[in-house]
């Protein structure tokens, strides 16, 4: 049987509402999702010896992007601007598979970094977005 993997290229990020301003220039995306915080309800008559965990809330996390910088563009201005003024802004990830699958989420910018300017390489923007209220998968 064939593989169904699917090619992570042309994956987009947009912020704004709907349907949001393309970013340009993004090279690499993580950690998009959600995920539960659980805590520890482990008590001392338990008959197995082993710990319990149960979910308490969903977390979005913070998600990563890795841009090629480029200082001028008006989305990446825009992002600084976002962290600046401490601005929860809508974001939205558009897959690069049938239907366009999406996965949007507001979020603050927390981190805004250019972490390196090689003298063989590109400059690149590193942006840290931590989510703020529910991810939203359609």
């Amino acid at each position: 049987m064939p593989t169904q993997a699917k090619s992570a290229y042309g994956t987009q990020l947009k912020q704004g509402t709907a349907p949001g301003v393309l970013i340009p220039e993004l090279t690499n995306l993580t950690d998009v999702g959600a995920n539960f915080t659980t805590i520890d309800v482990t008590a001392h008559d338990g008959a197995s010896g082993y710990g319990s965990q149960i979910p308490t809330f969903l977390s979005g996390g913070v998600v990563r992007a890795t841009f090629n910088y480029v200082p001028g563009d008006p989305q990446h201005v825009a992002l600084r601007t976002n962290m600046l003024s401490r601005a929860s802004t809508l974001f939205t990830v558009a897959w690069p598979t049938t239907g366009n699958q999406t996965v949007s989420f507001s979020a603050y910018v927390t981190r805004y970094r250019v972490p390196a300017a090689p003298v063989n390489g590109a400059l690149q923007l590193e942006v840290e977005l931590t989510v703020d209220g529910a991810v939203t998968f359609t």
